[in-house]
């Protein structure tokens, strides 16, 4: 069965599962939105957090009519749409974190590089050692880039997204 069969009956299998139920949603630390048909199934970081949306306050909510479930879908097919669907959810935040990592790498390595451009022109007692703090960071950071490039080319992701994280952590120099 191709991809668009299935995310077809998959669209289906959703929206005739929220015309009748509850739905909650949640934004973790990183942005991802989640979405479930019970508070426990949010992740922990959203448990205990709650807002109600009123009929007359709908903010920028979209309601999208429901489309009737295809004929002849089998729990094996659905079985099948949810663990694609997850699948593709947990790469989609595997790759979110390492973007993150990166952002942060680079960002850790600026900071160590400007450290040490600092300590080098106003030369005093504490230079020297605020060098060699900065040289270790900067040490450390060019160690986990590799790591994180190792990861990036075991991960299945767009190009785009890959050159995204490429880019960030071309600011880490390889000398």
């Amino acid at each position: 069965m191709g991809r668009q069969t299935l995310l077809l009956l998959f669209i289906g299998l959703l929206s005739v599962a929220a015309a009748g139920a509850d739905s909650y949603s949640c934004r973790d630390n990183q942005g991802v939105l989640y979405f479930a048909d019970s508070p426990a199934r949010l992740p922990d970081e959203c448990q205990g957090q709650s807002l109600e949306v009123k009929p007359d306050k709908l903010d920028n909510l979209n309601i999208v009519p429901a489309t009737p479930v295809p004929q002849g879908v089998t729990p094996e097919i659905e079985q099948s749409i949810r663990a694609t669907e997850t699948e593709r959810q947990q790469q989609q935040q595997k790759i979110l974190k390492l973007q993150k990592r990166a952002e942060q790498l680079a960002a850790n390595y600026q900071e160590a590089l400007k450290v040490k451009r600092r300590a080098l022109r106003s030369w005093s007692y504490t230079s020297r050692e605020e060098i060699n703090k900065a040289e270790l960071q900067m040490s450390q950071a060019k160690e986990d880039k590799l790591l994180l490039l190792q990861e990036l080319d075991a991960l299945k992701m767009s190009s785009e997204d890959r050159q995204k994280i490429k880019q960030d952590l071309d600011v880490i120099g390889d000398e």
